[in-house]
C-alpha cells in the first residue's frame, strides 16, 4: 500500500480493508474505534486478527497513523492477513504482520537504548499471550529474526557495492517521492530544486546505524557491520552529489524566475 502516492486507497484495496481506517478531512488516516470484518454482511462483528496486527505494529484503535512512519506498513500487514486468513494459521499471518512492521525504515534506538527489533520482539510476545496465538519463544525470536532479514534485505541498495547504482535508484526515487513531479510530464524548474533540497537534507541527517539492524546474532556482527560501513560510504557520496546538483539547479531556477 502507498497511500500517500496513490491519494488514497484504490477501490480494490478499500474493499479489502473495509472496518479498519477513516480518512480525515485534513488528510490523516485514522484507525476505527472497533475492526470490523471485511464485507457488507458481517453485521459490524470485530475482527480479531487486524487487533492482534495493531498490538504487533503498537498502534490502538482511534490512533491517527504517522503517514511516514507505519502508515504504508499497518495497512499493507492489514491488507495481507486479510486476504491469506483463510489460507494460513494465526501464528503465519503474524510472522506476516511482523516482517512486514520491521519494514519501516529508518528507525534508531530509543532512549532507553531499544532497537527496533527489541520492541517488535516485544510487541510480537504481548500479542502472542494476549491472543493466545501459540507461538513459543524459539519461534518469536525466529520470527523476528525473519522480518529484520526482510527488513535489511529491502534496503540493501543502501550497502550497493556500486555507488553509481545506489545514485541511480536514488535519482529515480525523487519523482516516486514528489508530487509535483510525479503527476505531469512538465515542471517548474524551481519544483525540481525543492524535491532536489529535501532529497539532499534527507541525506545529510540520515544515519547509517539506522538502516540496518540485527537481531539474536542475526545477521552476525561482521556482517552488520560490512552493511553499515558500504551505506555511510554511500551516503556520504550520495549527500556530496545531491549537493552539487542542488547548487547547480537553484542557479538555473533563479535565472528562470528573473527571466520569467
Amino acid at each position: 500500500v502507498y497511500y500517500g502516492i496513490d491519494g488514497g486507497l484504490p477501490p480494490a484495496q478499500q474493499s479489502v480493508l473495509h472496518g479498519i481506517i477513516t480518512p480525515l478531512p485534513n488528510g490523516d488516516v485514522q484507525l476505527n474505534r472497533k475492526f470490523t470484518k471485511q464485507g457488507p454482511n458481517q453485521n459490524e462483528e470485530e475482527d480479531t486478527l487486524i487487533q492482534v496486527v495493531a498490538a504487533i505494529f503498537n498502534v490502538e484503535p482511534g490512533d491517527v497513523l504517522n503517514p511516514f512512519l507505519g502508515l504504508n506498513e499497518f495497512l499493507s500487514a492489514a491488507l495481507a492477513v486479510r486476504c491469506l486468513r483463510h489460507c494460513l494459521p494465526l501464528k503465519n499471518l503474524a510472522e506476516i504482520a511482523a516482517c512486514i512492521e520491521a519494514t519501516i525504515p529508518f528507525r534508531a534506538p530509543d532512549s532507553d537504548g531499544n532497537t527496533a527489533p527489541d520492541k517488535l520482539y516485544a510487541h510480537l510476545k504481548k500479542a502472542n499471550q494476549t491472543f493466545s496465538i501459540g507461538m513459543t519463544n524459539t519461534e518469536l525470536i525466529k520470527a523476528v529474526q525473519n522480518a529484520i532479514d526482510l527488513s535489511n534485505r529491502d534496503l540493501d541498495n543502501f550497502a550497493s557495492e556500486s555507488s553509481a547504482s545506489f545514485l541511480s535508484n536514488t535519482w529515480n526515487l525523487i519523482h516516486e517521492s514528489n508530487i509535483d513531479l510525479r503527476h505531469t510530464t512538465v515542471y517548474r524548474i524551481s519544483s525540481f530544486a525543492v524535491a532536489l533540497k529535501k532529497m539532499s537534507a534527507f541525506f545529510l541527517h540520515l544515519d547509517a546505524n539506522s538502516i540496518f539492524n540485527s537481531f539474536h546474532g542475526v545477521p552476525s556482527d561482521p556482517e552488520i557491520d560490512r552493511l553499515r560501513a558500504s551505506a555511510q560510504n554511500n551516503i556520504s557520496i550520495a549527500s556530496r552529489y545531491l549537493q552539487a546538483k542542488l547548487v547547480a539547479i537553484s542557479v538555473l531556477a533563479a535565472l528562470a524566475e528573473l527571466t520569467g
